[in-house]
């Protein structure tokens, strides 16, 4: 609130209409897909390995959203929550067998030390 307005005067103004922009997400759509800069930040990779590592297949098939640009390109280019997390589970798989490693074990009530 501004120094010089009242309580009375901001609460007669109207709420404001919400607008998407082109970078941001619509409601609900985060939990089914993943966009460009969460997906770098998941995988810990820059923008030029995504892109390499999406047109050779290593991760799962993106998709285009919306209609094509005039220059041919999608708007929005997203993927598959489900399939992002299934393919980062299998390479947590295959990273621990080439290493020997065993999947962590599930705590049990057993495994929980209680103060004596």
């Amino acid at each position: 609130m501004c120094a010089n307005r009242t309580k009375q005067e901001d609460s007669k103004k109207p709420l404001p209409k919400t607008t998407y922009h082109h970078n941001s997400t619509a409601p609900g759509a985060e939990s089914v897909l993943v966009f460009r800069p969460e997906l770098r930040r998941m995988l810990g990779i820059c923008d030029s390995t995504l892109y390499a590592w999406d047109a050779e297949g290593i991760i799962p098939a993106s998709f285009s959203l919306g209609p094509e640009r005039s220059d041919g390109l999608a708007r929005r280019t997203a993927w598959l929550r489900s399939e992002i997390m299934e393919w980062v589970h299998e390479q947590a798989t295959k990273g621990r067998e080439r290493t020997g490693k065993s999947k962590p074990k599930a705590s049990t009530s057993q495994d929980v030390h209680q103060p004596a």
